[in-house]
């Protein structure tokens, strides 16, 4: 492993031969669009104003994606290159690097949202997406490309599972009571918790979004296409307004990192940021008219 990690050394030290501020500036511009914060923008305006079902599965994937990253890199605990040359740090970070979470998260975005589009120029574009993250990650001396392959390989081999499984036992799924829907996620949540408990706000998030999603759906045929551009830009705007707001507010007023319970509110904060945008949001949207949501028939509901 030693070779391995001393010949990525090498490739991030050729890589950076080119290193300008400006280039230095635009990486980490680039490398910000693979952060979980740039997804937790990215994914609510897909749901709240592209396509609900999309967004929702989407978001669900990235957290089982973002969760099993997290799980790989305490597993395998290996160092990031500016850990063993201090020289090539251009940015920092304090997890474990392999593997690279940005790449795979990128590679999961990408993948999936190629599957749906099926369109030449988006999966061109979406190539360079994650081509760029990845490069981005090799060049600010935080990863070694081992770390960026892995983070390929191990994305394309859950959104691969996620894909076939959405195939196969998604219309099953979608015909079931909500309450065996919200038994599903929140089983799901708890192996989560009970194998990794560092990602805890992930398995939160995972638990919030898909129980406002369901119970949302129970209730009202949930079209984000629906309303005018002006409509879907106030959504946005408003949608990350008050996200941002609900988030600082809760972390704000939960019990502070030390406390006994910490851990127990961090989790039912993650929950409700998710359920915050799955079920919360639409609602008030529609309460404001920036958006339609018919309400089920009971003919409906029981399909």
């Amino acid at each position: 492993m030693q070779h391995i990690l001393a010949w990525g050394l090498e490739v991030v030290k050729a890589v950076q031969t080119i290193a300008s501020p400006i280039l230095t500036a635009l990486m980490k511009g680039i490398t910000f669009l693979g952060t979980e914060q740039a997804f937790l923008i990215i994914l609510p305006i897909v749901y709240w104003t592209i396509d609900g079902a999309t967004g929702f599965k989407l978001s669900m994937l990235i957290f089982v994606s973002s969760y099993t990253n997290g799980l790989a890199k305490n597993i395998l605990a290996q160092p990031r290159p500016f850990q063993l040359d201090p020289s090539v740090k251009l940015a920092t970070e304090t997890t474990y690097g392999l593997p690279s979470g940005h790449a795979q998260g990128t590679i999961t975005l990408a993948v999936y949202a190629g599957s749906k589009l099926k369109r030449f120029v988006a999966w061109i574009l979406l190539v360079l997406f994650v081509l760029l993250i990845g490069f981005s990650r090799i060049y600010l001396g935080v990863h070694f490309p081992t770390d960026v392959f892995g983070g390929w390989l191990l994305g394309l081999l859950i959104t691969g599972i996620w894909l076939f499984g959405e195939k196969k036992f998604g219309p099953t799924i979608a015909r079931w009571d909500i309450r065996l829907k919200i038994i599903l996620i929140a089983l799901t949540s708890f192996i989560m918790n009970a194998f990794f408990m560092e990602g805890i706000s992930l398995s939160a998030l995972f638990f919030g979004t898909g129980t406002g999603y369901v119970t949302l759906t129970e209730k009202f045929t949930y079209d984000a296409k629906n309303g005018a551009l002006w409509q879907k830009i106030v959504r946005v705007l408003l949608g990350i307004g008050t996200l941002v707001g609900f988030y600082i507010g809760l972390k704000t007023v939960f019990p502070k990192e030390g406390s006994s319970v910490y851990t127990l509110f961090k989790f039912l904060r993650y929950f409700l940021v998710g359920f915050w945008v799955s079920f919360i949001s639409p609602l008030f949207f529609k309460s404001l008219k920036l958006i339609e949501l018919q309400k089920k028939t009971p003919h409906q509901v029981h399909q």
